[in-house]
């Protein structure tokens, strides 16, 4: 099972977070935060119109990410509400089992107060203490210097350019980069 302790951690306001896996009983809140913050233009490559998960879906979701020793779910919890979320996905091939992917949200009032770091962190860990997983990759918007800046700083490489990645309503184009991160 994947699974991680608790923790908490100091956000810049000196607001305490706890970083938790994410539960089955977590489907109904995750369910509300996706669709509240979740579907930023600049950041996503989907949009709300495009996510029709029902409650019972993203319970069967949770419950498979739990079950499954190489997935991660985790929530970021303040005053007992979701402001982050992050979900890593394990190849499944046997000779692709080394690496995995994650995506991650930090609801717009906590950016910049270091609960995608802590997020971050957390995953990282539990990457290190995992006996297959040797690399961490993630895919971000070119739109999204913010992300960009995070990941490089806590250790992630480019590793490509995707060009014209995403086209936006208007017409106009976003590139998509490919990171990285050694876990061992």
């Amino acid at each position: 099972m994947a699974i991680i302790d608790s923790s908490s951690y100091i956000m810049k306001n000196n607001k305490k977070v706890t970083i938790r896996s994410a539960q089955v009983t977590d489907a109904q809140d995750l369910l509300n935060y996706i669709k509240l913050n979740g579907f930023e233009p600049e950041f996503n490559i989907r949009t709300v119109d495009e996510f029709h998960m029902t409650v019972k879906q993203e319970e069967e979701w949770l419950k498979s990410i739990i079950e499954y020793s190489g997935d991660l779910g985790l929530v970021a919890i303040y005053q007992e509400k979701i402001i982050g979320f992050l979900d890593f996905h394990q190849n499944r091939p046997i000779r692709m089992r080394h690496k995995g992917a994650f995506g991650m949200s930090v609801h717009k009032d906590y950016r910049n107060q270091g609960v995608g770091k802590a997020l971050l962190e957390e995953l990282l860990k539990w990457a290190r203490n995992h006996k297959d997983i040797e690399i961490v990759n993630l895919g971000v918007l070119s739109s999204n210097p913010r992300a960009i800046h995070l990941y490089k700083k806590i250790g992630f490489v480019k590793e490509g350019l995707h060009r014209n990645y995403v086209k936006n309503i208007d017409g106009t184009y976003i590139d998509g980069i490919d990171m990285k991160y050694d876990v061992k």
